[in-house]
């Protein structure tokens, strides 16, 4: 009896240690995502062209790490009905793995539409009067 009593102070202390520790390493732990940032300038998209052109002047900070716009990458690029404008979605991360999502609204501009040139053997483009 005398050892049932004495195993189950021991749990109870470990338990006890146990959840001191953990809660001292959440605490301590880095548990905010950087911040992005962009520049004032209005960014224009080509539609169907390069989102490198999206990250620059493109900036990623976090409060333990520092700069960490390595880590940022471009998630989607949606163009909305009004066909004027576009939504991006950026993300970036920290070494903590704490993640942050910000969306940014672009100025879309069309790819300008190229009429058909001349055959490859040189000779014009022939259009049928009537398709069938």
């Amino acid at each position: 009896m005398e050892n049932y009593v004495k195993n189950i102070i021991a749990g109870v202390g470990l338990a006890l240690a146990i959840a001191v520790v953990a809660w001292t390493l959440r605490e301590r732990g880095d548990r905010k995502a950087p911040e992005i940032q962009f520049p004032d300038a209005e960014t224009v998209y080509e539609a169907g062209g390069d989102t490198a052109a999206l990250l620059e002047g493109v900036k990623a900070i976090d409060q333990k790490d520092g700069d960490v716009s390595y880590s940022l990458v471009i998630e989607s690029v949606v163009a909305r009905n009004d066909g004027e404008t576009a939504v991006v979605s950026y993300v970036a991360s920290d070494s903590s793995n704490n993640v942050t999502k910000v969306y940014r609204t672009v100025k879309l501009r069309k790819k300008p539409t190229e009429p058909p040139g001349p055959n490859p053997d040189g000779t014009d483009v022939q259009f049928p009067d009537e398709v069938r």
